[in-house]
This record gives C-alpha cells, structure tokens and sequence, in this order.
C-alpha cells in the first residue's frame, strides 16, 4: 500500500484533470480508511465533464457516499464536519448518503444500451442489498 501511495503522489500532481487517477486515488484510500482524502479524489473527479456518466467513478462515488453513511455517526466531530461541509456541494448534498438507489437509477437510465453501465449499476445494486 506505501508502494502504491508513493506512486499516487507524481500521478496526481502530474494529471489532477484524469478521471482514472481520481479513480485510482479514492481505491487507495479507501484501502488506507483515509475519509477525507476520499472526498478529496470525489470532489476533484466531480469536476471533470462528463464524471457522473463514467462507471469506475460511479461505482466510487457511490462507495463513498455508502461509506460516509456507516461511518458518519462513529467519526470525529471535526472530520464529521468537514466531510458535511463540503459534501453541500456535491450532487444532492448531504442528502445524497440516502438517495445510492436514486443516484444508481438516474446512471442506469443515462445509458440504457451500455453494457458497462449496467455492469456497474447492476453489481452495485447486488453491493447495496447485500449490506
């Protein structure tokens, strides 16, 4: 995982605009249990055209804000704000974290024909229900 993080620096300051690096960041943090720097690689792949109509960047948009639920009630005051703070901007706010279905329904329904994204939404319908 150091290995991984060392790489991910250059990566990032080299593309900051590249959807796959924002993808790549939020997988490693996910793994290191970093809260914050999650949102760091959400908000900043939200930025980019068209983010919300890539699967990879659905499926961590959507583990974030699953995430974000669980943890939410058991994180530090200070994280529990900042993460609050900054998730107004994101696509239905703080509401998002109780609207995963809604948010999987509206990417399934942008590309009907694509088998990617029925991929992704299916397995993240299967992600949801298991939970």
């Amino acid at each position: 995982m150091e290995e991984a993080t060392k790489f991910l620096q250059p990566l990032l300051t080299a593309s900051p605009p590249n959807l796959e690096s924002q993808c790549l960041a939020f997988q490693i943090y996910e793994k290191k249990d970093k809260l914050l720097l999650m949102l760091r690689a959400i908000k900043t792949g939200l930025k980019i055209p068209g983010s919300l109509d890539n699967p990879s960047f659905h499926e961590c948009f959507l583990k974030f804000l699953l995430i974000v639920k669980e943890k939410l009630p058991v994180i530090s005051e200070t994280v529990r704000v900042v993460i609050e703070k900054i998730m107004v901007d994101l696509p239905h706010g703080l509401d998002a974290v109780d609207k995963c279905a809604d948010l999987n329904k509206e990417f399934l329904a942008r590309k009907p024909a694509s088998i990617l994204h029925r991929f992704y939404g299916t397995a993240f319908i299967n992600e949801d229900t298991s939970n």
